[in-house]
């Protein structure tokens, strides 16, 4: 057990090189902590040189420098790092303790200060439970309950999980929760500073991820929340306080926008297919014509459905698209898919579905007039 790790705040050290290997130095001691145990990597220096990289090999912690250290060695740990890295580890043990008493499991974590969280095995969490939350973790922030550390024997602690190991640590935070780990932690819960809850996402099947910020990362998230109303506020010319009123206005705009473009679509569909029909061509380019734009295959599966209601022959539509072609067979005698199968057993890769009576599908065939010579022979025969 390093004891140094019993003092987040034990950030300098001297001390000696007692092994290399494989570029990574070995020191008699060490204040540095890697990542384990669901606690990021300390950053820092040694010798004043940036440590890139710590690794553990068993019990020992390997550092990676770029350069050559020779005795003595000065180790020097961020120390904003060290505290962000530590006080959300304190907390994560706070919230295994608060919803233990509540019969909920927290059954994951994360750390990393771009995006810390921890998950619950409950698929419903209320506002009024993330309130909670972050009110008993702030009230024993405001408490300042002191963290301690005892030691014993592993073969005696009741779970058996933990009897592997000889000796074990157990982190105390005062009557709130106890519990076996070997990372840093603060020396009172008022050095984890701020906690706050950013809001959830979806977990894994019956869990629910919470997305928090601890420490310094709440400064953070507040500068970043705070910049980005900025440049929204900016982009759209108004001021921070009228955001959610012009964002608003903006989505019921765009869902009209939607509405009215939905609307002069199936207009041009059915433009679309009174011209195709009155041309009466088993196979028929689409876009009908040539100087549009490539329409997706929404499109061509939009008109091909009016086709399907008013078509009285048996037809096909081909279109280009981003690898090889789309196309869709009409059939007014219910033999799309009949077609559709047929092309399938003589091109590879061709690929699709729908009804009788309308089959959408893709293509990677080189030449587009070759697709079209293969749908009027089938549609034919």
């Amino acid at each position: 057990m390093n004891k140094h790790y019993d003092n987040y705040l034990d950030l300098n050290l001297e001390t000696q090189i007692s092994d290399y290997q494989e570029g990574y130095y070995y020191f008699a001691d060490t204040v540095f902590y890697g990542e384990k145990g669901g606690q990021e990597s300390d950053q820092g220096t040694i010798n004043g040189h940036e440590v890139l990289d710590l690794k553990w090999d068993g019990d020992r912690l390997g550092h990676r420098v770029d350069a050559e250290l020779t005795d003595p060695i000065k180790m020097v740990v961020d120390p904003k790092t060290r505290a962000i890295n530590t006080a959300v580890q304190t907390t994560f043990h706070l919230l295994d303790g608060y919803y233990e008493d509540l019969g909920i499991k927290v059954t994951a974590v994360h750390a990393n200060p771009d995006h810390q969280w921890y998950e619950i095995d409950q698929e419903s969490v209320s506002v009024d439970d993330l309130g909670a939350v972050e009110d008993f973790v702030n009230r024993v922030i405001r408490e300042e309950v002191p963290v301690s550390f005892t030691y014993q024997s592993a073969a005696d602690y009741p779970n058996p999980f933990y009897q592997q190991f000889d000796c074990l640590r157990l982190v105390h935070i005062g009557d709130y929760n106890s519990q076996p780990c070997g990372t840093p932690h603060v020396n009172h819960t008022g050095q984890i500073h701020s906690f706050a809850i950013l809001g959830l996402e979806k977990g894994k099947k019956g869990t629910t991820r919470i997305r928090i910020a601890v420490e310094g990362v709440v400064a953070q998230a507040l500068e970043e929340s705070y910049q980005i109303l900025s440049d929204l506020g900016k982009q759209l010319d108004i001021g921070s306080n009228d955001l959610v009123a012009k964002t608003a206005e903006l989505v019921a705009n765009k869902k009209a926008q939607k509405k009215t473009i939905k609307a002069l679509t199936k207009e041009l569909h059915a433009y679309q297919a009174q011209e195709i029909l009155a041309q009466g061509q088993v196979v028929n380019d689409f876009p009908v014509n040539s100087d549009q734009e490539n329409q997706s295959g929404t499109d061509i599966g939009g008109l091909a459905q009016i086709l399907g209601q008013k078509a009285q022959f048996d037809l096909a539509l081909v279109t280009a698209s981003q690898e090889g072609f789309q196309f869709a067979i009409i059939s007014s005698q219910g033999q799309a898919r009949h077609y559709f199968d047929t092309l399938k057993s003589r091109v590879d890769n061709v690929s699709g579905g729908g009804s009788p009576k309308v089959v959408t599908g893709r293509t990677n065939l080189a030449s587009r007039q070759e697709l079209k010579n293969l749908l009027a022979e089938i549609i034919s025969q």
